[in-house]
C-alpha cells in the first residue's frame, strides 16, 4: 500500500518542477503500474480523482483512468489509442509538443493546458508527467496525470486583476508623507503636499507639522508622538488617528495619520516617518451619516404607519422558520398594543399564529430568499382571537409592503379597511348610474388623462355602429374629426361643443358634446365623462345655409365675401400659398346677354369656370358677374406671365351658345401681395390692373405694378427673341483653346455659345442662357452649339478635342443619344474628339436616365468632365459611379490663388481627390504666368484662360 500512496503521488500531484531530475526511485516507482501482476496499482488509479494516463513515446495514449470522462467527458475507450494532441486547444499544441522531448530525455514536467470536452467547450488541465522506464532504466513512454484547473486559473486571473489595481492605486496615492526628528522638525515631505493643502514642500521643510494642527486636536497627536519616542512597548505604527490640518488658504481639512519609529544603527529613536489621508469627505459624509440616522430614527418615530424590522430566524438546514422582531415604532407598538421592550426580541408567528395558516408568512420568506420587494393592497387579513375581542374578528384590509436589508425584513403596513368599505360603496354606487347610462339614447363614454377610452355605453352601436368592446382601449382622437380636435376637445370642457365623431362605416357625424371632470379626493382629474348627442341633421342644414352664403350658386365658387376673408387671413399669416392675385374678367360679356339671353351669358361664365378650376393653383373665386380671382403661390413675374398666357390660351376658345359660336377672350389683371395691407386693396389692385387691361383693348394680361410689368414684358421679348435667333442661326459657337500646363501646347477647345443679334451686337451668355432655359429653349441651343463644336472637331487633328457645356435639361433628355450619334454622321467628327461638360448641380438630379445618357455615350468614346467643380453639391459617390473622365477648377479658385493661402489649399485638396481617383483636370481662369506656375507645381494637367487665349469666333463657317 506505501508503493501505491507513492505511486498516486508521482503520477498526480502538479508541484513537480519542470527542472526536476529523475531519481532511480522514482523510476522503480514509475515502472511499477506497467507490471501486469501489479494490479492493485491499476485500482488505485482507476479509482482516483484526477485522470491518470499511460502514452507512448510518440504521445498516444495506451491507457487512461475512468475520472477522464468525469474530467472530459469523453470515454475512455474514445480516448485510447489517439494522440491526447487531439483534445488540446490549437494554441497549446506547439507548446506540449515541446515538452515531450524534455520527457524523452528524463526530464519531468509540469504545465497547464487547454483540453476540449466533449460538449466543445474547452478546460484549464493542470498536468504532472514523467518519464516511463523499463528494467534497465531506459525511457519507453511517459506517465502522468491531468487535474481540472479551470477555478484555480479563473481564481488566479481575478488575483492578478486585484494585485494589479493595488499597485496602481499605490503609484498613485495622494497620501502626505514626511519624516521627522525628535525635535519635531520637518526633514523631508512628499511633493503630494501641495496637491493636499497648497503648501510646497520648501514651505514645509525646516518647520513643526504640530503649526498646521487644529488647537482642538494638538494635544491628542502630541500624546501619540510622545509614545512613540518614549514607550519602550511601542510596536509598529501604532493606531491611525484623525485630525485637522490648515491649508495654505487658512481652512481645515480632516485627515488619518499614522506614524512609525526611525531608528540608527545602534537602534535609539531618531525620528518617525509619518503618513497621512485625506479623508475630509469621510468624516463630514459619517456625520451627516449619523445626522441621517438620527433624523430616520425620529422619522420613523413620527410614522402614523406602523414600521417594523423583523431578522429571519433559521433551522440548521437553512430554512427560514420565524422572524424576531429588532426594532418598531411607537405607531407598531401602539397598533400590536405590545410595549417596545416586550416586543422586541418577540417571535413573529408567537405575536401572529394565523400566519401560519396563511400564504404571508411564505410571501415574507420569498423577499428574504429572493430580494424582490413585497406590494400587496387591500390584503384580506383576520386577526386572532388571542388580540382581539368577539366584536373585532371581521376581515381587515392591510396595505402592506415589506423589503430585504441584509438578512433582515423592513415591514410596514397600514389598515385600509375603511377605504376598502368606501371603494366598495362606490362600486355600487358607480355600477347604479352605469345601468342608467347604458340605456340612454345619447352617447355616454369615459376616457382617462392617456386619451383612451375606459367606457362606452352600448347606445354607441345605434349612434355611430361602433361595437363598445371594439373601441374602448383605443385613443379617443382616433374617433374625432382632425378639424375639430381643440384644446377644449381634448381637456373635456363642462361647455357644450360640436365636433364630428367617425362612424364604423368610416363617414363622419355631428355630435354636440358635453362633460366634465371626473375628480377624486384629492381633488384630481383622472378622467372625463362625456355624452355626445347626434346633430347631424341641424349641421347639414346650417353648413347648407352658410355654404350658399359664401358660394356663388351659378358657379359653386367663393364668393366675394368668403374670397376676401381668406385674403386678409394670407396676409395676416404671410402665408406661402398666396403670393399673387389675378383679376380674370370675361371681355364683353354685356353684348352677349344684349345680343343674346343671361341664360347666354350663364353659359359663357360657367364654360370660363370649368377652365379655371382645372387649373393648379390656390384659390379660383367668382367676385362679380364677369369677373374671377385666382390666387396663386408664386410672385416672379416670369412664372406669373406664363400662368397669364396659359389662362388666355385654354379660356380663349370659341363655345355655343344657342346654335351659335361665340369667341370668349378674357383679360386679366394681376397683383402681388407685396405691401397690400388687406385683402379688400390686394382685390382692388388687382381689379385696377384687370381695368387697365381692358382700356388697352382686352384679351391682354397687365401687371399692377409698372416695374414688374416692365421686367416681365422684357422677358417675354427676350424669350421671342430667342426663338427667332434660333431660327436664323444668331448662335454661334466661339472657341477658347485648352492647353498642356508643362508643354504650353494646345491639346483642345472649349465651345462657348454666343448671342449675335442681327444690328452685331453680342447678348452676354447669363442674360439669354437663364430666358432660353425658362422658355424651354436650351434643348435647341445645346444642339446648335453642340454641331458647330463637332464641324470644328472635324477639321483638326484627330488628337484635339473639343469640349461642349450639357445643361440639366439636355442631360435628362431621352434624344440626347440619339442626337449626338446623329451630329457624328453628319460632321465626320470622332467620339473621342468630344468632351461633354456638366456641371455639380446637374449631377442632383442622379436619375436612371442620366446614368444611361452618359454610359451609353462613354462606352462609343465620349469624354464626360464635371465643370465648375467645388462650386456645386456633387458628392464623391457621382464622381465614382458615373462615367466622368475630368473635372475643370472653377475659375473662383484661380482667382486670387497666387496671395490667398486658403484658395490654395482649396485648389490643392481638389487636385488631390482627382488624381486619387484617376480623373484627368483642367484649370479655368488662368490670367497670369505665376497662377499658371502654381497651378502646374500643384500637379493641374491642363489649363484655360485668358492667358493663353480668349474666346474667338470660328473663321470658317
Amino acid at each position: 500500500m506505501a508503493k501505491a500512496r507513492a505511486l498516486g503521488a508521482a503520477a498526480s500531484r502538479g508541484d513537480f518542477a519542470e527542472s526536476q531530475p529523475t531519481s532511480v526511485p522514482t523510476q522503480r516507482l514509475v515502472t511499477a503500474p506497467v507490471d501486469l501482476d501489479l494490479q492493485d496499482y491499476r485500482l488505485i488509479a482507476e479509482n482516483a480523482s484526477d485522470v491518470v494516463f499511460r502514452a507512448d513515446l510518440h504521445g498516444t495514449v495506451t491507457w487512461i483512468s475512468p475520472s477522464v470522462e468525469r474530467l472530459l467527458g469523453w470515454p475512455r475507450d474514445e480516448v485510447m489509442q489517439r494522440d491526447f494532441l487531439d483534445f488540446v486547444h490549437d494554441e497549446d499544441k506547439d507548446r506540449i509538443s515541446q515538452t515531450r522531448s524534455r520527457v524523452a530525455y528524463g526530464i519531468p514536467v509540469v504545465m497547464e493546458f487547454r483540453a476540449r470536452h466533449r460538449s466543445g467547450e474547452y478546460i484549464w488541465i493542470s498536468s504532472a508527467v514523467r518519464p516511463l522506464h523499463d528494467e534497465q532504466g531506459t525511457i519507453i513512454g511517459r506517465v502522468g496525470s491531468w487535474r481540472d484547473a479551470t477555478e484555480r486559473r479563473l481564481a488566479q486571473r481575478r488575483l492578478e486583476e486585484t494585485k494589479e489595481r493595488f499597485r496602481l492605486l499605490a503609484e498613485n496615492a495622494s497620501d502626505i508623507v514626511y519624516m521627522s526628528g525628535p525635535d519635531r522638525i520637518v526633514r523631508w515631505i512628499a511633493p503630494t503636499v501641495e496637491s493636499a493643502l497648497g503648501w510646497t514642500p520648501d514651505e514645509i521643510i525646516g518647520t513643526t507639522f504640530h503649526d498646521l494642527l487644529h488647537p482642538d486636536d494638538a494635544e491628542a497627536i502630541s500624546e501619540a508622538r510622545r509614545r512613540i519616542f518614549e514607550d519602550d512597548d511601542f510596536v509598529g505604527s501604532g493606531r491611525s488617528l484623525e485630525m485637522r490640518l490648515r491649508n495654505k488658504c487658512g481652512e481645515y481639512r480632516w485627515f488619518s495619520g499614522n506614524a512609525t519609529r526611525l531608528t540608527d544603527a545602534e537602534g535609539r529613536v531618531a525620528g518617525i516617518v509619518a503618513g497621512m489621508r485625506d479623508v475630509h469627505d469621510l468624516v463630514i459624509h459619517r456625520e451627516r451619516a449619523e445626522r441621517g440616522e438620527n433624523r430616520l430614527a425620529a422619522v420613523l418615530e413620527t410614522l402614523f404607519d406602523p414600521h417594523l424590522t423583523l431578522d429571519a430566524v433559521s433551522d440548521s438546514s437553512g430554512i427560514i422558520m420565524d422572524f424576531v422582531f429588532l426594532e418598531a415604532n411607537a405607531a407598531a407598538c401602539e397598533y400590536l398594543t405590545i410595549p417596545h421592550q416586550n416586543l422586541i426580541g418577540m417571535r413573529l408567528l408567537d405575536v401572529f399564529p394565523e400566519h401560519t395558516d396563511s400564504d404571508l408568512f411564505h410571501r415574507y420568506v420569498r423577499v428574504i430568499e429572493t430580494g424582490e420587494p413585497l406590494i400587496l393592497d387591500n390584503y384580506a387579513f383576520t386577526e386572532s382571537g388571542e388580540r382581539s375581542d368577539a366584536n373585532s374578528r371581521e376581515v381587515l384590509f392591510l396595505d402592506i409592503r415589506a423589503s430585504r436589508v441584509g438578512n433582515s425584513l423592513n415591514f410596514t403596513f397600514r389598515d385600509v379597511t375603511e377605504r376598502h368599505l368606501a371603494q366598495r360603496q362606490l362600486a355600487d354606487s358607480e355600477k347604479k348610474y352605469r345601468r342608467l347610462a347604458e340605456n340612454a339614447a345619447d352617447v355616454v363614454y369615459e376616457w382617462g388623462l392617456d386619451g383612451r377610452l375606459a367606457w362606452v355605453s352600448p347606445s354607441v352601436t345605434q349612434s355611430l355602429g361602433w361595437k363598445p368592446d371594439v373601441i374602448i382601449g383605443r385613443h379617443i382622437t382616433d374617433f374625432v374629426h382632425p378639424e375639430d380636435l381643440t384644446r377644449e376637445t381634448l381637456l373635456a370642457s363642462a361647455d357644450t361643443r360640436e365636433a364630428r365623431l367617425r362612424t364604423a362605416d368610416g363617414e363622419w357625424k355631428w355630435m354636440r358634446i358635453s362633460g366634465r371632470a371626473i375628480r377624486d379626493s384629492r381633488d384630481r382629474a383622472p378622467g372625463f365623462i362625456e355624452t355626445a348627442h347626434d346633430i347631424q341633421a341641424e349641421m347639414s342644414a346650417r353648413m347648407s345655409l352658410a355654404y350658399q352664403a359664401g358660394h356663388d350658386p351659378l358657379t359653386g365658387l367663393p364668393n366675394r365675401r368668403t374670397l376676401l376673408a381668406e385674403l386678409d387671413e394670407s396676409i395676416a399669416a404671410k402665408a406661402e400659398h398666396a403670393g399673387s392675385l389675378l383679376s380674370v374678367g370675361i371681355d364683353d360679356l354685356g353684348s352677349i346677354i344684349d345680343g343674346f339671353t343671361h341664360a347666354a351669358a350663364d353659359r359663357v361664365v360657367s364654360h370660363v369656370a370649368d377652365h379655371l378650376q382645372r387649373l393648379d393653383v390656390t384659390r379660383v373665386a367668382r367676385i362679380t358677374e364677369d369677373e374671377f380671382a385666382v390666387l396663386l403661390s408664386v410672385q416672379d413675374a416670369d412664372s406669373i406671365a406664363d400662368l397669364a398666357d396659359a389662362i388666355q390660351s385654354i379660356v380663349n376658345s370659341p363655345t355655343s351658345v344657342g346654335g351659335h359660336s361665340i369667341d370668349v377672350t378674357v383679360s386679366i389683371g394681376i397683383a402681388t401681395r407685396t405691401d397690400t395691407s388687406s385683402g379688400e386693396e390686394w382685390l382692388r389692385n388687382a381689379t385696377t390692373a384687370l381695368h387697365h387691361a381692358k382700356s388697352l383693348g382686352g384679351n391682354r394680361w397687365q401687371f399692377q405694378d409698372a416695374g414688374m410689368a416692365k421686367a416681365a414684358t422684357e422677358r417675354v421679348i427676350i424669350r421671342s427673341s430667342i426663338r427667332d435667333g434660333l431660327a436664323a442661326g444668331h448662335f454661334r459657337a466661339w472657341f477658347q483653346p485648352v492647353v498642356c500646363l508643362s508643354t504650353r501646347s494646345v491639346v483642345g477647345y472649349e465651345a462657348l455659345a454666343r448671342w449675335i443679334t442681327s444690328d452685331s451686337k453680342v447678348v452676354p451668355p447669363d442674360v439669354f442662357i437663364p430666358a432660353a432655359a425658362h422658355a424651354d429653349l436650351i434643348l435647341e441651343l445645346d444642339r446648335a452649339i453642340l454641331g458647330q463644336a463637332l464641324e470644328r472637331a472635324a477639321r483638326q487633328p484627330a488628337k484635339t478635342w473639343v469640349s461642349v457645356n450639357v445643361s440639366s435639361s439636355s442631360l435628362c433628355d431621352p434624344g440626347l443619344v440619339e442626337g449626338v450619334l446623329a451630329e457624328f454622321a453628319r460632321t465626320g467628327a470622332l467620339p473621342s474628339q468630344l468632351q461633354l461638360e456638366v456641371t455639380e448641380t446637374s449631377l442632383l438630379t442622379d436619375t436612371e436616365r442620366i446614368q444611361e445618357n452618359m454610359i451609353a455615350l462613354a462606352e462609343i468614346g465620349v469624354s464626360w468632365w464635371v465643370d465648375d467643380f467645388g462650386t456645386g453639391f456633387s458628392s464623391i459617390t457621382h464622381l465614382r459611379d458615373l462615367p466622368v473622365q475630368g473635372l475643370k477648377l472653377d475659375r473662383s479658385f484661380t482667382r486670387g490663388i497666387t496671395n490667398d493661402p486658403t484658395r490654395s489649399r482649396l485648389a490643392q485638396g481638389l487636385q488631390g481627390l482627382a488624381q486619387g481617383l484617376a480623373l484627368s483636370t483642367v484649370a479655368e481662369g488662368i490670367e497670369t504666368e505665376q497662377q499658371a506656375a502654381l497651378l502646374q507645381d500643384q500637379g493641374w494637367q491642363m489649363g484655360q484662360g485668358w492667358l493663353f487665349g480668349r474666346p474667338v469666333a470660328d473663321t470658317e463657317d
